[in-house]
């Protein structure tokens, strides 16, 4: 009886060791060993009741006591070991920092305008852009509206808005800087102002300006001379225009100046295009006249003197000249002259001298007059403003007077034309 009961604990218990080694492998994945768990089985199989359920054929399960022994036997040799205690392969590494490090610097390949920076002992790794050259790819600061118009930056890119902002698409250009009164004569009709730094290559004569001031607003005027530079600013010198004679178009209040704008261009949109408001014109419909002139004696006629301000100018005059002799003899040479002088006394440029002569018929004696319209032009360049004179002289030793004459029908004129205009 001994013996048949053994026999039977042996058949159970190895029915018992096939079903669990069905068991294993799905233990192994949770990486419990084999012999961790038939050391459970040798310990306590007498009390591990495997069996089959009828419900699920081919499948075997595991009581409910079962299974906790199992998973709690697991858990216990998962929570004391981790990788630690395994080899690594030689496909398949384990991770770490600095293996993430070096792949990043081996992948990433450094191109035309862009740099990489690996740091491994600070465990930083840059990104860095080079900047863009005329023969460099890279990367660039964009220019702003006032940077475009000055024209001198070379590692600023141009936008569109740029672009748009200095084209001169009415004449003007925004100038882009403080302009600050320096100067104003009314007798010149002429300004000057201020810029700070050299700006010689950017204003030279005839060009246009505009700006505004409080008084009397928009303004606008022609540069007659190039630009000076005494540090740290810069002169601009300007002919602010006349009413068609004398008085002034525009002046320059001293106050502050905004919105300066500059043009290269002869009529930029709004720009006054009258030419009688870039004249100075001095006019006299009185005689005036010399009597008993000295022979080769310059006379000044005041009436038709002329403020030639800074710049070129078409200088011109028409004046009807009388010379008068009572007691001319039978072919006397009768003559007499006018001019616009620097002097009041003399013939400073013989250019800008007019003459008249009438010889007296042979066999006359008798008193004898003469009038006839004179006039001269020249093209004359001024550097200072100056007071220029008219002056007219007697060549005949005999002559009893000379006079500017003007009639009911004509008028003396003495005129200056802005040559920029």
């Amino acid at each position: 009886m001994a013996s048949a009961d053994n026999k039977e604990l042996k058949d159970r218990v190895d029915k018992l060791e096939r079903e669990l080694n069905e068991v294993l492998p799905l233990l192994e994945k949770s990486t419990i060993q084999h012999k961790n768990l038939r050391g459970i089985g040798e310990s306590s199989h007498e009390d591990i009741d495997f069996h089959l359920d009828n419900r699920h054929q081919g499948r075997k399960h595991l009581s409910a006591t079962e299974y906790t022994d199992l998973t709690d036997a697991g858990a216990t040799i998962l929570h004391t070991h981790n990788t630690d205690i395994l080899t690594e392969g030689s496909t398949n590494l384990f991770f770490t920092n600095e293996r993430v490090d070096d792949r990043i610097n081996a992948l990433f390949v450094a191109g035309e305008g862009i740099d990489f920076t690996y740091d491994d002992n600070a465990n930083t790794y840059t990104v860095s852009c080079e900047d863009a050259t005329d023969v460099n790819k890279g990367i660039v600061e964009l220019a702003t509206n006032i940077e475009t118009l000055t024209g001198t930056d070379t590692g600023r890119a141009v936008t569109p808005d740029d672009l748009e902002y200095a084209r001169p698409q009415t004449g003007w250009i925004p100038a882009g800087e403080t302009w600050t009164y320096a100067s104003w004569d009314a007798t010149y009709h002429t300004a000057t102002f201020t810029i700070s730094g050299d700006k010689t290559t950017k204003y030279c004569h005839g060009m246009r300006v505009k700006f505004t001031q409080p008084t009397d607003g928009v303004k606008h005027g022609i540069i007659t001379i190039d630009s000076t530079y005494s540090a740290p600013n810069t002169t601009v010198t300007v002919f602010l225009g006349t009413d068609g004679a004398v008085g002034n178009l525009y002046d320059l209040d001293n106050e502050a100046i905004t919105s300066p704008f500059y043009s290269v261009v002869s009529r930029p949109m709004g720009f006054p295009n009258d030419i009688r408001n870039w004249i100075i014109r001095v006019e006299d419909t009185g005689n005036r006249t010399q009597s008993t002139p000295t022979f080769g004696t310059w006379y000044n006629v005041n009436q038709l003197d002329i403020y030639m301000p800074v710049g070129v100018w078409d200088l011109h005059y028409t004046v009807p000249l009388l010379i008068s002799d009572n007691g001319a003899t039978s072919g006397e040479v009768m003559s007499a002259s006018v001019t616009i002088s620097t002097a009041n006394n003399s013939e400073s440029d013989p250019e800008l001298t007019a003459r008249q002569l009438i010889e007296c018929a042979p066999n006359s004696d008798s008193d004898v007059q003469m009038i006839t319209t004179l006039g001269r032009q020249k093209h004359v360049g001024i550097t200072t403003g100056a007071h220029w004179y008219f002056n007219m002289m007697s060549g005949s030793p005999s002559a009893t007077g000379i006079t500017i004459y003007p009639n009911s029908s004509t008028t003396s004129v003495v005129e200056a034309v802005c040559a920029y205009f």
